[in-house]
């Protein structure tokens, strides 16, 4: 099983809600691998803290496409579910494109996509942030969405505009400063540096157990074709090396 963790933008919550999942998965005894999209170094601290055990990068800048579909298959192979952690915005890549971003991530692995929504200060507004990510190119694999930062009486509404729209409501998380992990300036601060990291980790996976679905974000999981050797991803490589034969 696998499946992604991505964001809007930047700041919509997506480490502290795999970290949430982390620790209940953790408690059904199953073995958790996790992943970040993309060069971050700190998210990963976050992602070792809860499991205690070393996790890693799906780096598109320095890495291929086959390399990252074999560490993908390799942590999947060796674990009950891998949770990946997009980086930025969904399709934030290198530059203004979406090379290397967590969209690409998401194509190359085939792994089904949970978007993170930060709801704050809007309301129906929201859908239409939601509208326009599954409509762009590679956001198919978007296949489930959490709304960070609102509220239960509006999520009742906000979960069936996302059935409308062909998705799965996975939940949301009400606004709470304790149900947050700390950030600055430069991006969030490390493990090391959050006071009572044990402590908050366990209130944010207390809420989450609550207004999140876990069962559907397991079946979601469980959708995901498990990867080999991945021959899609050479097959892919050798067309984009072949030539290109002008047309008449």
């Amino acid at each position: 099983m696998r499946i992604m963790l991505a964001g809007t933008k930047s700041g919509a919550g997506k480490t502290t809600i795999v970290c949430g999942l982390i620790e209940l998965f953790k408690r059904r005894s199953l073995s958790v691998s996790a992943f970040k999209s993309g060069p971050d170094y700190i998210d990963p601290m976050f992602h070792r803290a809860v499991l205690g055990i070393p996790t890693g990068n799906l780096d598109g800048f320095l890495s291929d496409k086959k390399y990252i579909a074999n560490q993908t298959a390799e942590a999947e192979k060796n674990s009950d579910i891998l949770v990946i952690e997009g980086a930025m915005g969904y399709f934030d890549g290198i530059g203004f494109s979406d090379k290397a971003s967590c969209a690409e991530t998401a194509e190359i692995t085939d792994t089904p996509v949970i978007l993170v929504v930060d709801a704050a200060a809007c309301g129906y507004s929201a859908m239409a942030v939601v509208n326009g990510f599954i409509n762009m190119p590679k956001g198919e694999n978007i296949k489930g969405v959490i709304f960070n930062r609102m509220s239960s009486v509006l999520y009742k509404s906000a979960a069936e505009e996302v059935k409308r729209l062909g998705l799965i409501p996975c939940g949301y998380i009400p606004t709470d400063k304790n149900l947050s992990l700390e950030s600055r300036h430069l991006g969030l601060v490390t493990a090391d540096e959050v006071v009572h990291f044990k402590e908050k980790i366990d209130t944010i996976a207390a809420q989450m157990k609550k207004s999140l679905d876990l069962e559907g974000i397991l079946a979601l999981a469980e959708t995901a074709v498990p990867l080999k050797e991945n021959e899609d991803i050479r097959e892919a490589e050798e067309k984009e090396k072949e030539p290109v034969t002008a047309l008449d």
